[in-house]
């Protein structure tokens, strides 16, 4: 079975562009993970945050703690003797960034009141999803942050023309809603940012295969959280689309919800994006995976032991 996700995509294709890569990282840590990708401590965060706010990330751990500051002499000589006794030792205290992700941890849940979205662990958080994609032997696999979620509008929304809405969710951790990240994307200004992972998954909610799903996920909840109703809306394009992004860097603590829809014409794209990629990994896979060096590719690569990697920027 060959697996294809948003995630996997997004590392040689933006939007519908293919963009630099090697495909012998996106063999080694990607497709078969030989090799582990380290997080960064920015990644550590969001997945901080998301085990607060739904329980667990996406690959179904729980990051529990964050990095704290260091013990004194004297605390860790108290932590000696305290582990002597079968107690719990003295944590260091929390940094800035750790005390702001919590109260954004706290917001979040007086968002989703104020909003009367429902929050389940294990129920309707992290949900795992898979479609076939016709004609070829790819499976498409995505994890839904938050999905199926009632969301309740102040007035009736546009398209539906309901106050009390479906939602499917997608949670962001970022420095500052004002600022840019490395996608080129400013959370605050609508026109920047890109919608295709939210119109990858709303093209997983359309014609579900429940026994595919129970063969390669069995266990799953999917005949019960995606009923005859939900399984409607998906197929008449009515379920809203949110990234929800919380800032941790501006002391402001902002949030902020973009809604976008799938159509059928984004439909019609994102097909376009699978049948691209597919068509690179195969490409890729055809060739045996070869090392194709760059700066901007290798910097954050971590198979060590390459004997190619391109260590020097020239500009």
């Amino acid at each position: 079975m060959k697996v294809i996700s948003y995630s996997l995509i997004s590392r040689f294709m933006d939007r519908w562009n293919i963009i630099p890569h090697c495909p012998f990282n996106i063999y080694e840590v990607h497709l078969t993970n030989n090799v582990r990708f380290e997080p960064n401590l920015p990644m550590i965060y969001g997945s901080y945050f998301e085990s607060k706010v739904l329980g667990t990330t996406a690959n179904k751990m729980a990051v529990i703690d964050l990095p704290r500051k260091e013990l004194t002499a004297k605390q860790k000589r108290e932590n000696i003797i305290r582990l002597a006794e079968g107690k719990e030792p003295i944590k260091g205290e929390k940094r800035i960034d750790h005390i702001r992700i919590d109260q954004q941890v706290e917001t979040a849940f007086q968002v989703a009141k104020k909003y009367g979205m429902t929050i389940v662990e294990g129920h309707n958080t992290q949900v795992r999803i898979f479609k076939r994609i016709p004609n070829s032997d790819w499976i498409l696999r995505g994890t839904l942050d938050l999905f199926p979620t009632p969301i309740s509008l102040n007035v009736e929304h546009p398209v539906t023309g309901k106050k009390t809405n479906i939602a499917l969710i997608d949670l962001k951790l970022t420095g500052d809603l004002d600022r840019m990240i490395s996608t080129k994307t400013i959370w605050n200004v609508g026109a920047t940012i890109n919608f295709t992972q939210l119109f990858v998954y709303a093209y997983l909610l359309q014609d579900v295969d429940f026994e595919l799903n129970d063969r390669i996920n069995p266990g799953n909840n999917l005949r019960e959280i995606i009923t005859p109703f939900i399984q409607t809306l998906a197929e008449n394009y009515l379920i809203l689309l949110y990234y929800w992004v919380f800032e941790y860097k501006n002391p402001a603590l902002r949030n902020t919800l973009k809604e976008t829809m799938f159509t059928p014409l984004a439909k019609k794209e994102i097909e376009e994006l699978i049948r691209k990629a597919i068509v690179e990994l195969s490409a890729m896979e055809e060739s045996g995976y070869p090392t194709m060096p760059s700066y901007v590719v290798c910097k954050d690569c971590p198979i060590s032991d390459c004997t190619v990697r391109e260590t020097i920027e020239r500009v």
